[in-house]
C-alpha cells in the first residue's frame, strides 16, 4: 500500500512538472522577438548633433543600414560597414545588431523612446562613439531626415513647420535652378532667392515630394531642402 502511495505521488510530481516545462516552453516560444514594427521601416533617422554622426534605417526581413548622412562610415557600436541585420525584441524593448562575420560581437540597445518622428536608444556593453551620444557616453538621439508627401500634403506640412516664419527653404525649380528663401546659410549663397509662397506655388499637387530636413542640436528644424520624389 505504502509502495503504492509512492508510486502514485511519483507520477503526480512528474505531471505536474512535465506542464511546467510546457508552460515555459510556450511562453519561450511565444517571446516577441522579430522585426521592428512596421510604421518605423524604411524612415531615415539621423543623429543632429553632427552630419557625420549615424543615419539609421530599418529595412524589411530583419536588415538594417547605418552609415552617416553622406553614405560613408560611422564609429557607431553598430557600424554598418560592418552589421547589417537586427533583432527587436518588443517584451523588453530591445534591439540587437548584428553582423553576418561572426568575430564582431552583438550589440544590444534599449529603446528608451520610439515614433515616426524620433528614436532614442541605450547602447548596453559596447564601445561607445561618445561625441554623437547625448549624455556623453552611451544615449543616442536620432531624429526622422526625410519626409515625403504628395504635393497638397506637403504644402500644409510646410506651412505648420513655418509657423514662426524663420524656416528656411531650398527648392530645385523645376526650370533646373537652385532656390532658397534666405541667403544666410552657406547652401543657400549662390541661389536664386525666393519667397516660400513662391515655392509653394510652384509644388504639383498631385505629384509626390521629399523634404530633407536639418535640424539644430536639441532637433529642431531650422532648414529644408523639398524637391520631387526619386521614382
Amino acid at each position: 500500500m505504502k509502495k503504492k502511495l509512492i508510486i502514485e505521488v511519483f507520477i503526480i510530481v512528474f505531471i505536474i512538472i512535465g506542464l511546467l516545462l510546457l508552460i515555459i516552453g510556450l511562453t519561450s516560444n511565444n517571446k516577441t522577438v522579430g522585426e521592428i514594427p512596421e510604421e518605423y521601416r524604411n524612415i531615415t533617422y539621423s543623429i543632429s548633433l553632427n552630419y557625420y554622426c549615424s543615419c539609421l534605417t530599418f529595412g524589411e526581413k530583419n536588415k538594417f543600414y547605418e552609415y552617416d548622412c553622406d553614405s560613408e562610415p560611422t564609429n557607431m557600436p553598430y557600424n554598418g560597414e560592418f552589421y547589417n541585420k537586427y533583432s527587436y525584441d518588443s517584451e523588453n524593448n530591445l534591439i540587437t545588431f548584428t553582423s553576418d562575420d561572426k568575430t564582431f560581437k552583438k550589440v544590444t540597445a534599449e529603446i528608451l523612446e520610439i515614433n515616426q518622428d524620433k528614436i532614442k536608444i541605450k547602447v548596453k556593453g559596447s564601445k561607445q562613439d561618445k561625441n554623437c551620444s547625448v549624455n556623453g557616453k552611451d544615449i543616442y538621439e536620432y531624429y526622422r531626415k526625410i519626409y515625403k508627401y504628395k504635393g497638397s500634403e506637403m504644402i500644409e506640412f510646410l506651412d505648420n513647420l513655418n509657423s514662426d516664419g524663420n524656416l528656411i527653404v531650398e527648392f530645385w525649380n523645376q526650370e533646373g535652378y537652385h532656390t532658397c528663401t534666405s541667403k544666410n546659410i552657406e547652401i543657400c549663397e549662390n541661389s536664386e532667392l525666393i519667397t516660400l509662397e513662391e515655392i509653394k506655388n510652384t509644388i504639383e499637387k498631385d505629384n509626390e515630394y521629399e523634404l530633407l530636413v536639418s535640424r539644430d542640436e536639441n532637433g529642431k528644424i531650422i532648414s529644408v531642402y523639398l524637391d520631387k520624389a526619386k521614382s
